[in-house]
């Protein structure tokens, strides 16, 4: 069994205020490093001495591989267990666990850097492309910024920040890689009220649709943070007269999948008495459809 090691989201355990002060930190420190937060399924692999390749799942169950992928790590024939994750039929690594590679041995207690540094010099020789790829770290601040650019602006997940020093601990959530995600900001409408007292279905307008169905649900969003317990209060009371008006709230969302019309994540409701309920058009799920790409390399940055 291996259990793959976890990032701690930025935001556990602190205000709003703290999180913009810890990303600015992190993203000038030296010791830490940025890559793309990949929204695909969690894949780690290890070579056995006898050559038997096995993949893990996040929750540390084996997990299948493609067949492709299978015969192009075979073609390593070094010992190695990697961690990375599987998106369409391609295997993109970040971290080397353990390994013998030349006159280096990687083990889990090596700090990070050392890890990636070294994954990067075995992907370089043993070149596995195209089913097998390796997601590349920001090391300085004008790459960290050039990185969030293009993945904020394109419909990226987000972010792992990940400290020098982090040794690789399996099954922990570790301090020192932190997941920053990109939210985005939806307004729906409130269409009812969970029966937990805790949640609210949120809705948007679609005007292609026949009159009565227009307002299609998109999600549950938590009472519990935002404008969540106000809103609620106001449904409650608006259900109680003649012609309820519809209540506005714009949520924050990570993002719609492409084959569905439900927000992944939403959080944060926030009262909006200054728009329309119809101005809440479903054609704003279009706009945060994911963009499951991997950026292969770092942004050229340009000359200044």
């Amino acid at each position: 069994m291996f259990e793959p090691m976890l990032a701690r989201s930025i935001e556990y355990r602190r205000t709003p205020e703290q999180v913009v002060a810890e990303f600015g930190r992190i993203l000038h420190s030296p010791e830490w490093w940025f890559t793309q937060k990949i929204d695909g399924h969690r894949r780690a692999v290890t070579i056995g001495a006898d050559g038997t390749i096995t993949g893990w799942s996040r929750k540390g169950t084996r997990a299948d591989l493609p067949a492709d992928i299978r015969a192009t790590l075979a073609e390593l024939a070094v010992p190695a267990t990697f961690d990375g994750e599987l998106v369409d039929g391609h295997l993109w690594l970040f971290d080397l666990v353990a390994a013998g590679v030349d006159d280096r041995i990687v083990n889990p207690g090596m700090p990070y850097g050392q890890r990636f540094r070294t994954l990067e010099a075995l992907i370089a020789r043993w070149d596995p492309d195209p089913v097998v790829g390796l997601v590349p770290a920001a090391r300085s601040v004008d790459e960290k910024v050039a990185l969030f650019d293009q993945l904020s602006r394109n419909g990226g997940e987000g972010l792992v920040a990940k400290h020098i020093s982090a040794p690789y601990r399996c099954g922990f959530r570790s301090p020192q890689w932190q997941k920053v995600k990109f939210f985005r900001d939806v307004d729906c409408v409130i269409l009812s009220l969970g029966a937990d007292k805790q949640n609210m279905q949120v809705g948007m307008y679609d005007p292609s649709r026949p009159p009565g169905k227009r307002w299609v649900q998109v999600g549950e969003v938590t009472r519990l943070n935002g404008d969540g317990l106000e809103a609620a209060d106001l449904f409650t009371r608006e259900q109680g007269k003649a012609r309820p008006r519809r209540l506005v709230v714009t949520v924050k969302a990570l993002y719609c999948p492409a084959d569905t019309n439900h927000l992944v994540q939403p959080t944060k409701p926030r009262l909006r008495f200054d728009k329309r309920p119809t101005d809440c058009t479903i054609d704003q799920l279009d706009d945060i459809r994911p963009n499951k790409s991997v950026i292969p390399s770092l942004p050229v940055l340009e000359d200044t």
